[in-house]
């Protein structure tokens, strides 16, 4: 449910919560909100599915790319991020109701004065946790945590850990936040715990069959443990992994047997109703992959992902984001390779159907937010929201933009 926290450009895990904001409703709003629906309903032949635009106009944040987005049940929160050209990390947010196509501003976080970006977010039910990120003097392992309530922070104790690890994994298991492997003065296969009851951190060292030591891995949840996969150490790429149990604190390998995709490392990680979905990334020699595998942990069994047809060998920083039977790609970057002079920002999307293995690809449309990178998408259990992003690469422009894409 998370991706690994590959660089300060992370995109983000989102899980569901409900929440109550004011301050959105009112007649006029309501009927807006039905004209931009029904404007929205031609689907094209080539795609399924489609947009309807998000509002920019009352208590709408200002443009930014690489901030957080976590999914209430009814409403979503987006917070943090940077600005350009100013380079400016936010520490505000907002909440927006798409019942109503309208924004809510919340408190900033005077905890996390610096603001931040790249940084991942989880719903506890009750609050939101932001945790990790890019501030200006490098990579923070600070947090807080938001109650939307009452509309007020809190900071998240990191104090006297003695270990503070980058390019790790991080998952929320619904009680507590696992931090697993990176690099802190050398690679590491230690693993952090936070529970949020006791604000406090355990400090976890390998154990039994505990994954080597790595960076650039992936991580998800499943709904009982946690599965580790790929990355690199200092003399290879992996294909390696393993399977942990917070209850009794034991690991179980992943198989590397038939269908286990190759090493890599810049892939993504979902979990879906069949298993933990794994999904492109690149070699060591520089190969760009367009395949994947889906992971089965009950009978260590993985099952070939077929590839996209018709996409250029790169195509990345994108969202990648599970609906449970269904996993849904869009935005991101195209072309020959990171930073070649045909590279582009896209709006393309593409849904891969968990059930019977095929891809299929996504509508476009009046409504579809511009071509970005850098921006949050998160699952309703309807819809995906997409919001905010770079939607220039060559003037290097964020948006305030975004759209709501019905199945």
């Amino acid at each position: 449910m998370t991706k690994s926290f590959q660089s300060s450009f992370l995109c983000i895990l989102i899980l569901c919560f409900s929440v109550t904001a004011t301050g959105c409703g009112s007649d006029k709003k309501k009927a807006h909100h039905k004209e931009r629906e029904a404007a929205a309903v031609a689907i094209s032949s080539l795609g399924v599915g489609s947009w309807r635009p998000t509002s920019t106009g009352g208590n709408c944040l200002p443009a930014r790319a690489y901030h957080s987005a976590v999914w209430t049940g009814e409403k979503m929160i987006v917070w943090g991020g940077y600005e350009y050209p100013s380079w400016q990390y936010e520490n505000n947010g907002a909440i927006y109701d798409p019942s109503m196509d309208c924004w809510q501003a919340i408190a900033e976080c005077q905890e996390l004065s610096e603001g931040r970006a790249g940084h991942v977010a989880f719903w506890t039910g009750s609050e939101m946790i932001v945790f990790g990120g890019s501030i200006y003097h490098g990579i923070t392992f600070t947090g807080a945590i938001y109650n939307p309530e009452n509309d007020t922070w809190r900071p998240l104790d990191t104090s006297g850990l003695g270990y503070y690890p980058t390019w790790y994994s991080v998952v929320w298991t619904g009680n507590d936040i696992i931090v697993w492997g990176g690099y802190d003065s050398g690679f590491s296969n230690n693993a952090l715990v936070y529970n949020l009851e006791n604000d406090s951190w355990t400090l976890l060292a390998p154990s039994g069959n505990c994954p080597s030591a790595r960076w650039d891995h992936t991580a998800v949840w499943t709904g009982t443990k946690m599965i580790i996969w790929g990355g690199a150490d200092n003399d290879a790429f992996l294909n390696t992994g393993g399977i942990f149990d917070p209850v009794t604190g034991e690991w179980e390998s992943t198989s590397t047997a038939d269908g286990c995709p190759t090493p890599r490392i810049n892939h993504r990680a979902i979990w879906t109703e069949k298993g933990m979905l794994i999904w492109r990334g690149n070699s060591k020699d520089g190969t760009f992959f367009n395949d994947g595998a889906l992971y089965n942990p009950e009978t260590d069994e993985w099952t070939p992902v077929p590839g996209l047809t018709n996409v250029p060998a790169w195509v990345g920083r994108h969202t990648f984001t599970s609906t449970g039977d269904k996993a849904i790609m869009w935005g991101g970057e195209e072309g020959s390779e990171p930073f070649a002079l045909d590279l582009k920002y896209v709006n393309n999307g593409y849904i891969f159907f968990v059930e019977n293995q095929s891809w299929r690809k996504m509508n476009r449309g009046k409504y579809c937010p511009t071509h970005r990178t850098g921006h949050s998408a998160v699952w309703t259990g309807t819809s995906l929201i997409v919001w905010g992003g770079f939607d220039d690469l060559i003037d290097v422009k964020v948006t305030n933009t975004g759209g709501i894409f019905t199945p």
